[in-house]
């Protein structure tokens, strides 16, 4: 038993989706250059038999000759060489590295034998940089001697070194002397002798760097310098010390963002904390944008009067209006725009870079007119249907059988984009177009030429290119437009890494119940995919086709569904759970067997045979003008054609969302036609000269507000379906039919007949719904009331009579509503609308995950809008947050053991008014997994936020708290939720684990909540327009002065007079004190002795004690002896402690890192413990106080650590409770 080495390739080890990054053609020959000239410099050292220290100097210039510029590369400690995460003097080390000379056989580890010197010393560098430097940035160990290199990724040594404690301790007692050496040998020993103890394995990355002298000879474009292209990217900072890259999902191209808007005729701008897209203001705007093209035609031609949808919609005034259609209009004629981008990059690779299929530009397509052709003449006919001359010109371009080249209702109402102008624009003056910059080009040529200087292929390839361009993917796409398009709504998009980790932990445990509830696997502790695997295949509990059937029948929704972002990242996670399980099969069913399908920076990565990354392409042939020809290898073919249909299926049958937008809807289903084709392949039944039309994906995406909905989703369909001429069979077929059309007039004739179908149930359920019978009844009573005395009955009152009147009014006002009014325009109908969540018999059956970012919006904007969801929502409290009222919708949308995972913000688990969003998520979907505090998630956005994994079922009360650091998920702790339903406001205290809540339940007890001991307030509250106070009176702060005006201007403090243990006031604030101030309180607060306390804390309460007379402010709480058992210096003492705080922290704080406060409610409920001898503290207490009023500078550490101990005494905390708390306060 001993520790295994395996190694990997280089192209092995590479991020794939960084191995997908094009190559810089002068980047790699420099490369080529520097390895070239190392290698010689290595073997003449050999000759001249040089020492080791020679060899190490060859590094340095060689890594900062390979981008290392920025970093500084040097020895540390006894560590041979290492490469710093910076140039800075604070800067950690990121790689470190152990050098030895070639011939050094004895110490040099090996692929064979790596149990040696140069592996023990490694690993003692490690160690030390772990423990003694507390270095937690440490990316890479690298092993060399300079002909073989064995470079380990730090998480690898972290698992098998560092986390097992074994070497942590021996290191700790040599470090101490408390072992029979203190040299360096005795450790190598003991890691020499734990390395053959361990029965596990540890993975690096080898490379036999001499061997690639041949690779390096090789001619421009060979196949030789393909095999280099790993070599270069592993000697990178991206990958060596693991930097972003371009391709990188979370970033955002501001160079590509900035001036698409300005073609656009938008701009950004701040306010506050947050970002707004908005027309250009007036000064600037160019009559030539797209924007102000489409306004001039919109308002010349008076096309809001030819709208369908009342106007309103689009904003409150005629220009608000105008900017809302354009806008529309303008991402509309963009989204086409950028998927033909998009297409033509695809055409391009997939033909070898034949020119031929570049069609954006000028010289093709002229001005607005021959877009529009492009468009509805091209893109939207099949080849047989367009007319000659377009064929002609256009015979390569496929159809695609999108909806995105419908003409769409807003296009029939207004006008299309050949309704533009072809007039003129500025080239924005930092354009990319550097030799173009001020220049006037037409705006169409304008965006055609800005558009090619950026690299659109949809899937990279390893490929060394000539000319540079930043990449512009489909996930940057909708980063942008997620960005113009969620100006106003409250909407985010999501980072990458988020996206996909939430996708990833919600599916696998979704798919994993799916396979459990096939049956024939058992349910063991923490199933995983990998468990799965070893059940599938034949002879084994399922089949391939049955797992199949069980992932492909998963149904996801995304109810604020944005750009699609969550949906796409759920996409990708899906093929690679299939590609784990080992069925991932092609459309004949026959499994394949050296296929690869993994998902990395949230992009799918398709790799076969020798991890060679996949690629489709076509050998083509031309006849004149005309495509005679194409051939494609049948391996490449069969990839190509099972990603098109896995996709296609996953998408028509998986994946839904709703969005409130209109413009989202459209965004979100161009991403997913994009995916789609990523994936595109010519059909051998055409002779592969026709691509495989795109199905109608848009039917499961669809516009409405998610939150309201005229009928339940238990209301009784049964009526419904036997009074409507058509059956939910008919309904459920219709739309199977529609998603598989590719028959323009059929899919129109099945889009009318499904829309027939929702009005049949629409009307039938609204004449069945529960407020028809409501009016019914109180009708009848209102009759029988003024009716009464006909039937010789007991009279009422013309003022029951009124009263009944009234409601009978308000409930016909709402059944109006509810039936025309604007409020319910936007309703959906989750009852239906998703006929593929009903089941035979048309009941709801839910989603088995529900998974997004939900809007961090109020509901208190729109009157009817806080009435409805008042009504209607059981969590409604206080503010009306819209994110709560998601979450409880998403719980009701999923099914029993189903999962629901949102990123929200995170004030929902300890704020106080929010108590019934934490008792429902508690009885309805425990929480099972969450990270509490993701700080500055989104960059449009300050919020701090969290992540939740919740599961339907009542079993569940394991709850795993982990967090990111950069990126990578770790594991905090694991702890019992069902303590949340025993806490006072039912806190979800999940940052304190189970060790630390028992310290906190050892603090409570026998202890008295200071409210108990003392009166407690907030100081005054001198203006506030609600008491009636003048806006004159508010403004000038007419009660503030620097000096006493009168006889009513007395002394006042403020927080910032206050600090620890010590009181600074500056005497210039006074304030007229009197009946006056909107909130004066009782006077008693401001005279005699009192504990004051600042609302905002540090490291401790920042707190003094009070004796003067003197008025305090509202930024300070103020406590008031009422019981003669405790000196206020006592109490002051164990405010002022570490432990108070470390409590507030954990027990009660909402997660503010930035400025935490503590709420009057909270400071009431401090827990005090009451001993009968306190005269200990208080006087530390009164040794501090006073050398703080000499010299508030004083330093008191040693007293404050005094006091520290005194209090962890007093609340009997044991050493190592202490070390918990005095290991989390500053």
């Amino acid at each position: 038993m001993h520790m295994q080495l395996q190694t990997k390739t280089v192209r092995q080890g590479i991020n794939k989706a960084f191995l997908k990054e094009p190559v810089e053609r002068p980047e790699f020959d420099n490369f080529k250059n520097v390895l070239s000239g190392v290698l010689d410099q290595i073997d003449h050292a050999v000759e001249a038999d040089e020492h080791e220290e020679h060899l190490k100097n060859l590094l340095p210039p060689f890594f900062k000759a390979l981008g290392f510029d920025d970093h500084k590369i040097n020895t540390s400690g006894r560590i041979d060489l290492a490469i710093y995460t910076g140039t800075k003097k604070n800067d950690p080390v990121g790689v470190l590295m152990e050098v030895k000379r070639p011939g050094n056989k004895a110490e040099m580890i090996t692929k064979d034998n790596f149990n040696k010197k140069a592996l023990h010393e490694a690993v003692l560098y490690y160690l030390e940089q772990r423990i003694e430097e507390g270095n937690t940035d440490l990316k890479h160990v690298i092993i060399t001697n300079m002909h073989d290199w064995f470079i380990f990724d730090a998480q690898e040594f972290e698992r098998c070194f560092y986390k097992p404690s074994v070497l942590r301790k021996t290191w700790k007692s040599w470090k101490a002397d408390q072992k029979v050496s203190s040299n360096n040998d005795f450790m190598y020993n003991e890691i020499a002798k734990y390395i053959d103890q361990q029965d596990t394995s540890i993975t690096g990355l080898y490379i036999p760097l001499d061997k690639t002298r041949k690779l390096l000879g090789g001619q421009e474009g060979s196949d030789y310098e393909k095999k280099l292209i790993p070599l270069f990217k592993l000697f990178t900072p991206i990958h060596l010390l693991k930097e972003s890259f371009a391709n990188d999902s979370n970033s955002l191209n501001r160079e590509f963002y900035r001036e698409l808007l300005y073609i656009l005729g938008l701009e950004e701008t701040t306010e506050g904390n947050t970002r707004y897209i908005r027309r250009v203001s007036e000064e600037h705007r160019n009559p030539g944008s797209m924007i102000e093209n489409t306004i001039r035609i919109l308002d010349a031609e008076d096309h809001l009067s030819t709208l369908s949808e009342p106007v309103k919609n689009y904003g409150e005034d005629k220009d608000d209006q105008l900017f809302g259609v354009a806008l529309e209009l303008c991402i509309t004629w963009m989204n086409r725009v950028l998927f033909l981008k998009l297409l033509e990059a695809q055409l391009f690779r997939y033909h070898r870079g034949d020119k031929k299929f570049k069609f954006l530009n000028s010289e093709e397509l002229a001005g607005f007119d021959a877009l529009n052709t492009l468009f509805f003449q091209v893109l939207a006919r099949r080849t047989e249907e367009r007319s000659e001359a377009i064929k002609e010109k256009f015979g390569h371009i496929p159809y695609l059988n999108s909806s995105l080249f419908d003409v769409s209702d807003l296009e029939h109402d207004t006008t299309r984009i050949s309704g533009l102008t072809d007039t003129t624009m500025p080239v924005y003056n930092r354009s990319v177009l550097n030799e173009l910059r001020g220049n006037e080009l037409s705006t169409l040529d304008y965006l055609f030429r800005f558009l090619e200087a950026f690299d659109f292929s949809a899937e990279g390839k390893e490929e060394i290119r000539s000319e540079r361009k930043s990449l512009i993917n489909a996930s940057v796409l909708g980063l942008i437009f997620e960005k113009i398009n969620g100006y106003k709504d409250g909407s985010f998009y999501t980072p990458g890494f988020i996206t996909e980790y939430m996708a990833r932990e919600t599916l696998r445990k979704a798919v994993v119940d799916k396979f459990i509830e096939y049956g024939g696997i058992e349910n063991g502790e923490e199933l995983t995919i990998s468990d799965l695997y070893n059940h599938i295949g034949p002879n084994r509990s399922v089949s391939i086709k049955e797992a199949n059937e069980i992932v492909n029948s998963i149904t996801i929704c995304d109810p604020a569904v944005g750009s699609g972002h969550f949906l796409v990242s759920c996409l990708n996670e899906l093929l690679a759970i299939k590609s784990d399980l080992g069925i991932l099969c092609d459309v004949d069913g026959k499994a394949f067997r050296d296929l690869n399908v993994m998902v990395e920076n949230d992009e799918l990565i398709v790799s076969y045979g020798d991890d060679e990354l996949f690629e489709y392409d076509v050998s083509h042939t031309w006849q004149g003008q005309t495509l005679a020809s194409r051939k494609i290898a049948s391996e490449r073919q069969r990839i190509q054609q099972a990603l098109f249909h896995e996709k296609r299926f996953l998408i028509e049958n998986c994946l839904f969302g709703v969005d409130i937008n209109s413009n989202s809807v459209k965004i979100c289903r161009l991403r997913l036609w994009i995916e789609l084709l990523k994936r595109a392949f010519y059909t051998p039944g055409s002779e592969y000269l026709e691509l495989e039309v795109l199905p109608n994906i848009d039917i499961n995406i669809k516009q409405g507000n998610s939150l309201v909905s005229r009928f339940e989703l238990d209301s009784d369909l049964s009526s419904v379906f036997k009074d409507s001429d058509h059956s939910l069979e008919d309904y459920k077929e219709a739309v199977r039919n529609y998603k598989h059309t590719g028959d323009r007039s059929e899919k129109k004739r099945l889009q009318n007949l499904i829309g027939e179908i929702k009005e049949e149930y629409t009307t039938t359920l609204t004449n069945i719904r529960p407020i028809n019978k409501k009016l019914s009844k109180e009708r009848g009573r209102l009759e029988l009331m003024q009716n009464a005395d006909l039937f010789g009955e007991q009279k009422f009152t013309k003022k029951d009579i009124k009263k009944q009147k009234k409601k009978v009014e308000k409930l016909e006002e709402q059944k109006a509503d509810e039936e025309s009014g604007a409020f319910y325009n936007q309703a959906f109908e989750w009852r239906f609308e998703f006929p593929e969540v009903l089941d035979e018999e048309g009941k709801y059956i839910g989603f088995d995950v529900v998974i997004g970012n939900p809007p961090y919006l109020s509901g208190t904007n729109v009157p009817e809008q806080k009435d409805y969801l008042r009504s209607n929502f059981e969590t409604a409290e206080y503010q009306l947050d819209l994110y709560v009222f998601f979450i409880e919708r998403g719980a009701n949308l999923i099914k029993q053991n189903a999962y629901i995972s949102f990123i929200t913000p995170n004030s929902w688990l300890k704020n106080m008014t929010m108590t019934k969003c934490r008792k429902f998520v508690l009885d309805n979907i425990p929480l099972i997994s969450v990270n509490p505090n993701i700080s500055n998630a989104f960059e449009e956005a300050t919020v701090d936020t969290l992540i939740f994994l919740g599961k339907k079922s009542k079993e569940e009360k394991s709850l795993k708290v982990w967090h990111f650091k950069e990126e990578e998920v770790t594991i905090n702790h694991e702890i019992n939720s069902l303590r949340f339903a025993n806490n006072e406001g039912l806190i979800f205290n999940v940052l304190v684990s189970e060790f630390a809540q028992k310290i906190l339940d050892k603090i409570r007890s026998e202890s008295k909540n200071i409210e108990e001991l003392f009166d407690i307030t907030r100081g005054v509250n001198p203006y506030d327009k609600y008491t009636g106070q003048s806006q004159h009176v508010i403004k000038n702060k007419v009660y503030h002065s620097d000096h006493a005006k009168d006889e009513t201007f007395v002394p006042e403090i403020r927080g910032k007079h206050i600090d620890w243990f010590v009181t600074k006031w500056d005497k210039k604030h006074f304030i007229s004190y009197g009946e006056w101030l909107a909130a004066p309180r009782d006077p008693k607060f401001f005279t005699g002795q009192r504990i004051v306390m600042r609302e905002i804390l540090g490291d401790r309460f920042i707190c003094t004690l009070l004796e003067d007379d003197i008025i305090i402010d509202r930024s300070l709480y103020i406590a008031k002896p009422i019981k003669k058992e405790v000196d206020p210096k006592y109490v002051l003492g164990i405010l002022g402690s570490k432990l108070m705080v470390w409590f507030f922290r954990y027990e009660r704080n909402e997660f503010d890192d930035l400025f935490p406060k503590i709420r009057v409610g909270e400071f009431k409920t401090l827990p005090i413990k009451v001993s009968k001898s306190q005269e200990e503290l208080s006087d530390l207490v009164s040794k501090i106080l006073a050398a703080k009023k000499e010299n508030p500078e004083t330093d008191t550490s040693k007293l404050e650590a005094e006091i520290d101990q005194l209090v962890y005494e007093l609340y009997g905390l044991s050493e190592e409770e202490i070390g918990i708390v005095e290991g989390s306060v500053g």
